[in-house]
């Protein structure tokens, strides 16, 4: 059991903090370990069995208890299979000789253990001996017992099921070495399906070998079903559930690897090396490498040359962007494991992660240098450049690991989005480059690029917010037809919690339609590109160093859009309740929520702060403080030096203005003036019931307090409840009361429009819709009503303005596509009504109606004076 965990981290999507594994919701995640399969239940009961043989088949399912531990050999293996490596039965030279190799293996003992394997012969001893003389450097012993594991397995018929396993896991390992050692995938798992029909349904290592062949080639659905099997028949193998958490680690489901880590630790009696390996990488992956160093360090100090933890160590000192440290940890894993490019990979991979693609190419390109056939190195060199927006050279690096391993999920996904993007159309720009499927992707591709180009001056400029920088080069907008394909192009994998990303020079964006394969539907495009195209342009400028707080913080910021009510009151709830995020927490927040609301409230912290130092401190502000974090300066002195404050210092001064903004929110009392809460205590005291407020309370309290936004709030509630949910005209001038006293909420403006449009009156309506457009993503009818709204008021080039919003948010819709076009030629913006009127041709190709508007305006167009350009 040496736990060879693959280094595969997938950095950007799990920084992203997003889930791969397919089809299976975090609720369905048992954490508890699953019952002992009844068939093994029923063996253990089986009268014809001897007590030694019955104490061997307890531990070997992992179901014993002490007083079957009497022999060292068996004490031995229950030590191992629990996780407890330096325990005393393994250091019993009476222990097996194979078990007691394993552990030596697994804490970085490899000299040791084949010491220990001298003479060995046994398909087990084979794979050890192949492990730790392939990463000494030993190259000729270890092909020596590939070479003798193949020949063994040409002739199953004798081997039990275990050791078809053992003899499957070595070619496995072997596969690293390059096409002329790669076993068929589809052969293995035929071999241990027969073993396991025909020599033993019960064996815990089939089920073990099959899901760390799945988790090798990327398809941890399947991986997963097949631990959960092995877990039954083996509740107490540490190794199978050490695969378990890494599995569930790529998914983020971190409860149930907490839940797991701690089932590793309960197995190991104490602190599991196991455990911790894992949690040091679901740090790494959760993008805090000084919690993953603490538990690396740990493990370093009893184990000096753990394989993982010495990997992990690199890669970690590279995530802190200390280049000194990073190389000094690559010699000593050199020094350790001269045959390995594992560190390379890890190293590699927190810099992809970390977004400094420069040095991920080098240093994953040394890694494929140094074990040119392994495919798992060139994998992740491929999806390193295609992140850089690189295509041609990912396309050569995956299909080099195709080539090596025709197998493996993510490269085969990978290279054919690849294949299929290099016949993609593009359309450029002065600074975008906008690539599209040819097809009728081609209606919203073509308008991108006027859109782009404005978000690139408000994002690139030194305006309020403006980052005032400009990125080298052409950005690469792909704007990919499905959810499948976006997910692929920025994690190799076909699922995606994200409708758009940007990995530095190049943002995917999921199309904002309607149908199978869209996972969120119609969107802003617009807004979320400006906010991706922020996180490309502060890359740029500081190679992305910079706390993570502050690099979301500036893309919401240059969003451009006021907070909607549910983030205000989210924000209000924490400040009273003293529950915002210190500089800390909140970083911690983004890379490991521990209330599911903690990222989106780490979010909107976030932008909040940004935003109070663009007030206080001025526009130039954040961007000095982008300056000192790109020249390695850390937070604390960069605030003094900036700001002129400690850290505490900003955000006790930050809580404040929070305050302030709060109370004109609407959503907190000024001072001096009761909460409602406090109103019915003084209500109670003076005999009333405390509770609920009756509307005499309600109208006594406004007439002393009669723009008390909560009061207000109760009043226009009460109103509504006692008039079945209407607005009567009588309850009007409340309502904008209300509206004014909070002008943060939403349900003032939304009655008071449906109102005004139910009485006929949509001139008064419009401010109400308004409000709730400039706040709207992903619904035009919104924009859809305004547009009519001005129309009915002859103010064509509003309703034409508005109607172009709704097809920003819905770019394939015909029926919004047609309210543009009508509105363009109301405000004699030929252009735009010729550019919407096509898109109608593309959208709808068998109406004939579209090709016969089309011949008209053009034909307008020649005898109408021009117009300036419209839309967009």
């Amino acid at each position: 059991m040496s736990g060879r965990p693959s280094v595969r981290r997938r950095g950007l999507a799990l920084a992203l903090g997003l889930a791969l594994l397919a089809g299976r919701a975090a609720a369905q995640h048992e954490t508890s370990l699953p019952e002992l399969n009844p068939a093994v239940q029923t063996l253990l009961k089986a009268p014809y069995l001897s007590e030694a043989e019955r104490r061997r088949l307890k531990v070997e399912h992992g179901v014993w208890e002490d007083a079957d531990l009497d022999e060292p050999v068996l004490a031995g293996r229950a030590a191992l299979l629990s996780g407890r490596y330096t325990s005393d039965a393994l250091t019993n030279p009476d222990a097996s000789p194979e078990d007691r190799a394993e552990a030596l293996l697994h804490t970085g003992e490899a000299r040791q253990a084949l010491e220990l394997l001298a003479g060995a012969t046994s398909l087990r001893s084979l794979r050890l001996i192949a492990e730790a003389a392939e990463d000494l450097g030993e190259t000729a012993r270890a092909t020596e017992a590939i070479n003798a594991t193949r020949t063994r397995l040409e002739d199953t018929t004798a081997l039990s099921a275990d050791e078809v396993s053992e003899g499957v896991r070595t070619l496995l390992f072997a596969s690293r070495r390059g096409p002329q050692d790669l076993p068929d995938f589809n052969a293995l798992m035929q071999m241990l399906g027969e073993a396991r029909k025909t020599k033993d349904p019960l064996s815990w290592r089939i089920a073990l070998c099959e899901a760390q062949l799945l988790w090798d080639k990327d398809n941890p659905g399947e991986a997963f079903t097949a631990l959960e099997q092995a877990l039954s028949l083996n509740p107490k193998a540490a190794e199978t559930l050490s695969l378990l958490v890494q599995v569930t680690t790529a998914q983020m489901d971190v409860p149930s690897v907490m839940a797991r880590l701690e089932a590793l630790d309960e197995l190991a009696g104490g602190k599991s090396l196991d455990g911790s390996l894992a949690l040091a990488r679901l740090r790494l992956y959760q993008r805090d490498p000084n919690a993953a160093l603490e538990v690396i360090d740990a493990i370093l100090t009893l184990h000096p040359a753990q394989r993982e933890a010495l990997a992990m160590r690199a890669a970690a000192s590279a995530s802190l962007f200390d280049d000194a440290a990073t190389e000094r940890d690559l010699a000593a894993f050199a020094k350790a494991w001269p045959g390995s490019a594992a560190a390379l990979v890890e190293v590699g991979l927190a810099q992809s992660g970390a977004r400094q693609y420069e040095d991920a190419e080098k240093t994953l390109r040394a890694a494929c240098a140094k074990a040119p056939g392994w495919a798992e190195a060139w994998i992740e060199l491929g999806l390193v450049l295609a992140q850089a927006g690189r295509d041609d050279a990912a396309r050569e690096a995956l299909a080099e690991a195709r080539r090596l391993d025709p197998f493996n999920i993510r490269a085969t996904n990978t290279l054919t989005m690849l294949t299929d993007l290099a016949r993609f159309k593009s359309i450029e720009s002065d600074h975008f480059i906008v690539r599209y499927k040819e097809g009728d992707d081609l209606v919203l591709a073509r308008e991108m690029p006027v859109v782009l180009e404005k978000i690139y001056e408000r994002v690139t400029g030194n305006a309020p917010g403006g980052i005032d920088h400009k990125p080298a080069g052409k950005t690469v907008i792909d704007l990919m037809p499905d959810h499948a394909m976006f997910a692929v192009r920025i994690t190799g994998m076909p699922q995606l919690h994200t409708i758009a990303a940007a990995t530095g020079p190049l943002v995917a964006m999921e199309a904002p339609r309607v149908g199978a394969g869209h996972s969120t539907g119609v969107y802003d495009w617009s807004r979320v590109i400006q906010h991706e195209f922020t996180h490309t342009v502060t890359l740029s400028r500081t190679r992305n160093r910079l706390p993570h707080w502050f690099t979301e913080a500036s893309a919401v910021y240059l969003e451009d859009a006021p907070r909607d009510e549910s983030r205000c009151t989210m924000l209000a709830r924490a400040l009273d309740t003293d529950q915002l995020f210190d500089l800390d927490s909140i970083n911690v927040a983004f890379a490991r929520p521990q209330k599911p609301q903690d990222r989106g409230m780490a979010y909107a912290q976030g932008h909040w702060m940004y935003e109070f130092i663009v007030e206080k401190w001025g526009a130039a502000a954040p961007l000095k403080l982008m300056d000192q974090y790109a020249a390695g300066v850390r937070e604390a002195q960069a605030m003094e030096s900036v700001l002129g404050v400690s850290r505490v210092a900003f955000l006790d001064q930050f809580k404040v203005w929070a305050h302030a903004q709060v109370v004109s929110w609407g959503l907190a009392s000024p001072e001096g003036v009761p909460s409602v809460k406090e109103l019915l205590a003084q209500s109670k005291s003076e005999g009333g019931s405390g509770t609920t407020p009756t509307p005499e309370l309600i109208d006594a309290w406004l007439q002393k307090y009669p723009e008390h936004p909560q009061v207000l709030e109760l009043a226009v509630s009460t109103a509504l409840d006692k008039n079945e949910g209407k607005v009567s005209p009588e309850m009007v001038p409340l309502i904008e009361r209300f509206a004014l006293a909070a002008p943060v909420k939403h349900l003032p403006h939304r009655v008071l429009a449906k109102f005004y449009l139910d009485q006929g009156e949509g001139e008064k309506a419009i401010p109400h819709l308004e409000f709730m457009d400039i706040r709207e993503v992903y619904n035009p009818a919104i924009a859809v009503e305004l547009s009519k709204r001005y129309g009915a008021l002859n103010d064509w080039e509003k309703a034409f303005q508005k109607a172009e919003r709704a097809t920003r948010i819905a770019p394939y819709d015909a029926a919004h596509r047609e309210l543009a076009a009508t509105m363009a030629i109301k405000a004699n913006h030929l252009d735009a009504a010729l550019r919407h009127i096509d898109a109608l041709t593309i959208l709808e190709p068998d109406r004939e109606v579209h090709r016969k508007r089309l011949d008209a305006v053009k034909k307008r167009m020649q005898t109408s004076p021009p117009a300036p350009p419209g839309g967009n």
